[in-house]
């Protein structure tokens, strides 16, 4: 008996039994009445499971935003503290986004945004979690990442968002960020680690952007 929503098939319902002629009209009935829950039941659990998506999903980029990223980041972390390993962290904004949106619109820095995205996105594992905090700041943790590994995926990152060229209404220009990271530390908590990515990323901000920094070091 296929499972069907909207005249489209979306599964299938098959009964056997080991006795010939086991069924009739009257099973067949029943066996379609349960077909029709099954496949309503079915359905809404999809939309329901769509809209847990949506919850957790940046509307622009289609990456995690702040709530997917607390809600996958502190699971995260508690298996970094009971199995003992490491956690990076970057966090990293546009530099010189607001003079962008002044000068061309903030169509055009919808437009960055999304390609900032896919970039980094290129450039990232599947396992990596990658959300849009807020405005032009993103933040990816990455799991079983040391200190030294987190740098060098943050360098990453800068060298390929402004290694690329952008074209917007015929006009050609290059993105570049700012990068703070840090790692996983005993009993950290994800708001400290953003935190502290954070004021490094304010060391890059500071020291002309397009830049990797960590604690009071920059690269």
């Amino acid at each position: 008996m296929p499972l069907i929503i909207k005249e489209k098939p979306i599964g299938i319902i098959a009964v056997d039994s080991d006795r010939e002629n086991a069924f009739d009209c009257l099973h067949l009935e029943a066996l379609k009445a349960f077909a029709d829950i099954a496949s309503i039941g079915i359905n809404n659990s999809r939309l329901h499971e769509e809209v847990e998506q949506q919850a957790i999903r940046d509307y622009l980029t289609g990456i995690y935003n702040r709530r997917g990223l607390f809600e996958l980041g502190e699971s995260e972390l508690k298996k970094a503290q009971r199995y003992h390993t490491d956690t990076g962290l970057i966090m990293f904004d546009i530099d010189n986004f607001k003079k962008l949106n002044d000068k061309y619109g903030h169509l055009a820095g919808d437009f960055v945004l999304k390609a900032a995205t896919k970039i980094c996105g290129s450039e990232l594992r599947s396992a990596d979690i990658f959300a849009r905090y807020g405005g032009d700041e993103f933040v990816v943790i990455l799991p079983m990442t040391d200190l030294a590994r987190t740098r060098e995926a943050a360098k990453r990152l800068c060298n390929a968002l402004c290694s690329n060229t952008l074209e917007y209404n015929e006009t050609t220009f290059n993105i570049c960020a700012s990068f703070g990271v840090t790692s996983y530390q005993r009993e950290d908590t994800l708001e400290g680690m953003i935190k502290r990515a954070d004021r490094s990323l304010y060391i890059s901000k500071n020291a002309g952007g397009n830049r990797v920094s960590e604690g009071e070091s920059s690269d």
